[in-house]
């Protein structure tokens, strides 16, 4: 017997805000709908590298997993041959 586990996630939209408790020491942290935490994003609040271009990608996720389902719905066979590997792995499937 095979059991499969959904993958499932804190509702969009996230956003990405200055993590102002001081145990965090002034990094970024994405929170979800209620300032639900959703992760630490190490750099420091003045970093403007790669970490908060991570932290802007991961922000966005949810939104973009939405975007990407309508546009498998919307645009056929060619469109969802791209997208759907996407989104299996986005939630867990792959």
């Amino acid at each position: 017997m095979t059991t499969q586990t959904k993958t499932t996630h804190t509702p969009g939209p996230w956003k990405l805000l200055h993590h102002t408790a001081a145990q965090h020491d002034g990094d970024r942290a994405i929170y979800g709908p209620g300032d639900k935490w959703i992760a630490d994003m190490n750099g420091g609040p003045n970093d403007n590298s790669e970490t908060l271009a991570n932290a802007r990608l991961i922000a966005a996720a949810p939104d973009m997993l939405r975007a990407l389902k309508q546009l498998s719905k919307n645009y056929g066979m060619e469109v969802a041959s791209i997208v759907f590997p996407v989104i299996n792995k986005a939630e867990g499937r792959i």
